[in-house]
């Protein structure tokens, strides 16, 4: 039980609070408490709920816009905003005979923007503090970690997730990533004897929609600036009890559900639905009201309250804290347009909501006058026909016979006037007008370029639609930037033991692992590997590659050949992944001779594999060597640094001896001892290491 007692207070264990995930190892990290019971529940829990309500009336307009976005691009667009019943009205017929059909742009400009959008992944890496290669060691490290949360291998991947949040900041125009610690994930380390397994606990996210918060001020553009964010979301009293351990009485709460519309649409002869968002219910629910204080005078730690109902479950420190031990708001918002001065952004749809109406009104017009010429009106002289009712009740059919007094003249179809050049030609003004606010022309949707389009006119078509959207993909590129960083914090404040994580090799590789601390990371300077990645193409980056190759940057100065360890990282660059393993070998190499080093650093000599390519590893050998890192552990174990010369030398010895057998056509070795007789060996459960390689000696 000793081991499991250690493992449980290292890790520590609490439900799985949203929001307050971690809220153990947080209490160790800057004193909190879980549940103060000091406070006066009902008071906290009246005052949360009265600002919450103070924040929903004061973005009610806001809100409506936003429903109105979303109506627009479902295809429901005969409504408005009506701010006296502030709602969301639809609009009646104002004649019986009115076209209502739905021509929709706005969603295949949506769409095309998203495709080009999720197109542009963010590569995140993290640059070195110093140049000192402890520094650039655990930048790598660092990078492999951030790189592992966003390819997510074992889960659906963030990529995914990326896709979500950037639907929601095309309809709505902001959106909000919540990455928090839950200690009741990821591996499974041991039973703490009740039944209860312990958990190394990971980083987790959710996707906030900016219905579910509330900023202080909506003109602080922010949310590091501002002093208090609310999250509110409805859950049921059985989720509830879950993951908050409590009892509450449930009610009838309001949600937004689908439903077909009450004024139909379409044209003669013919009519359609189309769902609209309407208010609903859902039974037996609570709002779960999460309020969060930066920290101030009141609250010098910052404060997490969570309100549902009458009850206050979690009041307690932030329990979340940076590289420089300050509490931070776990939200990291994504905006489609920026909009100075302001908390929300903006989105394409609100722009093209008017010119939207317009299309529809013209083509509907247009469509009248069609049935207006197909079906004409008819002219007649006052009782001059003997079947005048069924004339004015069905009309004249193909193969009426129509009877009129002697002496009147014949019922006149009315002529119509010639359509306009100018509604015509409004139709492609419309169309344009689309193109411009929304920054997709018709050439990004289409399948083929249009016939006798030059070259050199489509490259620039693409680079306009591209520089057009890059406005919102450079907004993702912040967020995946700024969230990177929120993921090194947690796993430096909550990762209290070594750390294994599955990670892609560089050239695309198969997965593979790597092994870390907390100690490992700290670099928090997270960019993007390439900037501008929705502008610059595959093609015209294999260009640059390839003029950067020409002008003999990858070669050795010394030989002018291609450096080997280069070659990985050309076909890295050149997006061609895994080319038929032409260069996982080395990779293979250099990566086992970097896990060699980990050897040292826990005071073990790998022992040498005939099959190395000794070269790559007296290079990474001697490069760790020459580190402070190396330095600092020689001063603990003095014995650390003859035994690594001496790992180097036999390399050596290795090398000279393949090359002279190799001339002679003589067999390769098969064993290299060296030291003296290992005390003792560390096995993993397979028999090998935890790499699944032979032994290593323990010094």
């Amino acid at each position: 039980m000793a081991f499991l007692d250690t493992v449980s207070k290292m890790f520590g264990r609490q439900e799985n609070i949203e929001g307050a995930e971690g809220a153990e190892g947080a209490s160790g990290a800057n004193g909190s408490s879980f549940v103060d019971t000091q406070i006066d529940e009902a008071k906290v829990a009246a005052d949360i709920k009265k600002e919450w309500e103070k924040r929903r009336e004061a973005r009610v307009t806001r809100e409506l816009q936003w429903q109105l976005n979303r109506e627009f691009l479902s295809g429901n667009q005969y409504c408005d905003i009506n701010t006296v019943s502030r709602s969301i009205d639809e609009i009646p017929f104002i004649y019986d005979d009115e076209e209502r059909e739905v021509f929709n742009l706005i969603a295949p400009k949506v769409e095309t923007r998203l495709a080009k959008l999720n197109k542009a992944k963010p590569a995140l890496m993290v640059r070195p503090a110093s140049e000192s290669h402890k520094d650039i060691s655990t930048a790598k490290v660092s990078t492999k970690v951030v790189r592992g949360v966003y390819n997510d291998i074992d889960k659906i991947g963030m990529q995914e997730y990326f896709k979500t949040v950037n639907a929601w900041s095309e309809v709505v125009g902001t959106v909000f990533h919540k990455s928090v610690w839950d200690p009741n994930i990821g591996r499974v380390l041991a039973d703490d004897g009740s039944g209860q397994l312990v958990r190394e606990g990971d980083v987790t996210h959710y996707v906030a929609p900016a219905f579910e918060i509330y900023p202080e001020s909506e003109y602080i553009e922010h949310v590091e600036a501002q002093g208090s964010m609310i999250h509110a979301k409805p859950y049921t009293v059985v989720e509830i009890e879950n993951i908050y351990g409590i009892k509450v009485k449930g009610r009838s709460v309001d949600v937004y559900n689908l439903e077909n519309s009450r004024i139909s649409t379409g044209g003669l002869g013919y009519t359609a639905s189309v769902q609209r968002y309407v208010k609903g219910q859902v039974e037996d629910s609570e709002v779960v009201i999460e309020c969060y204080y930066k920290p101030c005078k009141k609250y010098p730690k910052g404060k997490l309250i969570t309100v549902i109902g009458d009850k206050v479950p979690v009041y307690m420190d932030l329990p979340w804290v940076d590289n420089y031990g300050v509490p931070y708001y776990p939200f990291t918002k994504q905006v489609c347009i920026r909009e100075a001065g302001c908390f929300w952004g903006k989105t394409i749809i609100e722009r093209l909501v008017p010119v939207q109406r317009r299309f529809n009104a013209l083509k509907n017009r247009i469509h009248e006058y069609i049935n207006m010429t197909a079906v004409p009106a008819w002219t007649m002289e006052q009782d001059s026909l003997v079947n005048k009712e069924d004339l004015q009740a069905n009309g004249i059919r193909a193969g009426d016979v129509i009877e009129r007094i002697p002496g009147s003249s014949p019922p006149t179809a009315l002529q119509m006037p010639n359509i306009q050049y100018e509604v015509l030609n409004e139709d492609a003004r419309l169309r344009d007008l689309f193109t411009e606010i929304s920054g997709v022309s018709d050439f990004a949707s289409q399948s083929a370029a249009p016939a006798g389009t030059p070259g050199v006119g489509m490259e620039l078509i693409k680079q306009q639609d591209d520089s057009r959207v890059s406005l919102t993909s450079e907004n993702i590129e912040i967020a995946a930037k700024s969230l990177g960083k929120k993921w090194l914090w947690l796993y430096r404040q909550f990762v209290k033991a070594p750390r294994m994580t599955k990670v892609v090799g560089d050239d695309h590789s198969l997965p593979y692992i790597i092994e870390w601390t907390e100690n490992d990371l700290t670099s928090y300077d997270v960019v993007l590997e390439t900037e501008d990645l929705l502008t610059t193409s595959v093609a015209q980056k294999r260009q640059q590659v390839i003029f950067l190759l020409s002008q003999g940057l990858f070669h050795d100065p010394v030989t002018g050949q291609l450096i080997p360890s280069m070659r990985a990282k050309l076909f890295e660059m050149f997006e061609l992944g895994n080319w038929e393993d032409a260069v996982s070998l080395e990779n293979i190499h250099i990566r086992r001779a970097n896990e060699e080093n980990m050897y040292f650093k826990r005071n073990m000599i790998p022992q040498i594999n005939p099959l190395d390519q000794d070269d790559l590893h007296v290079r990474e050998h001697t490069r760790f060597a020459l580190t402070t890192e190396f330095e600092d552990l020689a001063k603990v174990n003095p014995m650390l640094r003859q035994y690594m010369f001496e790992h180097i030398s036999m390399h050596h010895m290795m090398q000279t001896q393949k090359a002279g057998m190799g001339q002679l056509g003589m067999p390769q070795p098969q064993t290299v001892q060296q030291g003296a007789t290992p005390p003792a060996q560390v096995r993993a459960p397979n028999g090998g290491d935890i790499y699944g390689r032979p032994t290593a000696m323990a010094i």
